[in-house]
């Protein structure tokens, strides 16, 4: 996904890597304790505060490092979860 996310700095995809990966491999822990670091956890929080790390750049990379990791798939279940409540 980071490989494919435009961002305004060459070095902000691979910091948005470690990221991912990292909250990946521990998605219930606050940042400071999913770093592993204080040095990591301080940068993560500055990446996050930047306008330049702002998560609405992301979703550039997700749809086609997906399509790339389900092309070669039998099956490819895919999970849809509204964003919004229906209007009562």
């Amino acid at each position: 996904m980071a490989a494919g996310t435009v961002l305004p700095d060459n070095r902000l995809p691979a910091r948005l890597a470690g990221l991912l990966e990292t909250f990946a491999e521990r998605p219930s822990d606050a940042i400071p304790h999913a770093a592993g670091s204080w040095g990591q956890a301080k940068g993560s929080s500055r990446f996050l505060a930047t306008p330049r790390g702002q998560p609405a750049a992301w979703p550039q990379g997700l749809p086609s490092a997906t399509a790339r990791q389900g092309v070669d798939q039998t099956t490819v279940l895919v999970v849809q979860a509204p964003t919004a409540r229906p209007r009562t």
